[in-house]
């Protein structure tokens, strides 16, 4: 069921905005897409937050609350939006979940969990949206991950998940003339690890460094505002994934190592 939510703050939708232009976020009320609301506001955005549950202090015009692994309650999502008068110009798919555990330990549940809300839920929600954006010359932002071009340990279905959002969206590129962008984010500090499914505790990794969620949100404004196609952050990763590729071998004995699985 969705629930509609307004800002107190804001006396009528859509007063204030870059040349009457809206942002929607799901899964905007922490991490990444809690940063990116920030940034598109301060740009004069309208934004609208669309997750399960609402915060405080959010900012954003307007708040959904939307269950978003489930298909009925997505179907009626975009066309609430629109029947509220914002103008879409840019929809970032941001809503996911991450998870640890070996194939064999992962249950079936949680498998059909995390394909629903990591792919169906932006595919879906993707196909609703893609002929206002059409309409706004608008942009479709799928926040997809590094784990999706290369194999890791314990995150064999995140990684899935991920890989399958970007051929969707790589292969959607193809066949529509709307701005597609594909987000490949490294490792963020955006408590990504506390909200995953944990079968498994995640190794610590020494050296290996978060990078502020902020950052990654003004590459993401500026591959919308420059009509870029791809943004991999930080940039390096680029580097890791060729490896990865270049080296699989390498990368399955060092992923296994970090991970206590042996040689």
């Amino acid at each position: 069921m969705i629930q509609l939510n307004r800002n107190r703050n804001q006396e009528e939708a859509g007063s204030m905005g870059s040349e009457n232009k809206t942002v929607v976020i799901t899964g905007g009320t922490s991490g990444l897409g809690l940063a990116m609301a920030k940034r598109f506001k301060h740009a004069g955005y309208t934004v609208v937050i669309v997750s399960r549950n609402e915060r405080e202090n959010l900012p954003c015009d307007r708040f959904y609350s939307c269950d978003l692994t489930d298909p009925n309650a997505r179907k009626d999502i975009v066309k609430r939006i629109a029947e509220d008068n914002f103008n879409i110009h840019v929809w970032i798919n941001n809503a996911g979940i991450g998870v640890y555990a070996l194939c064999e330990e992962l249950s079936d549940k949680n498998l059909r969990k995390i394909m629903e809300l990591n792919y169906f839920a932006p595919v879906d929600l993707s196909m609703q949206v893609l002929d206002i954006l059409k309409k706004n010359n608008g942009s479709l932002v799928q926040i997809c991950s590094v784990a999706s071009q290369m194999p890791l340990c314990c995150m064999s279905t995140y990684s899935s998940s991920k890989s399958a959002l970007l051929m969707f969206n790589e292969s959607l590129r193809m066949e529509t003339d709307v701005h597609l962008i594909s987000v490949l984010p490294g490792r963020i500090d955006t408590g990504f690890s506390s909200r995953a499914v944990k079968v498994r505790e995640v190794p610590d990794t020494p050296g290996n460094r978060s990078t502020s969620p902020d950052k990654l949100a003004e590459k993401v404004f500026n591959a919308v505002k420059k009509r870029k196609s791809m943004v991999v952050y930080p940039f390096w990763y680029r580097y890791v994934i060729f490896f990865s590729r270049l080296c699989p071998g390498i990368t399955r004995s060092v992923s296994r190592k970090i991970w206590n699985l042996g040689k």
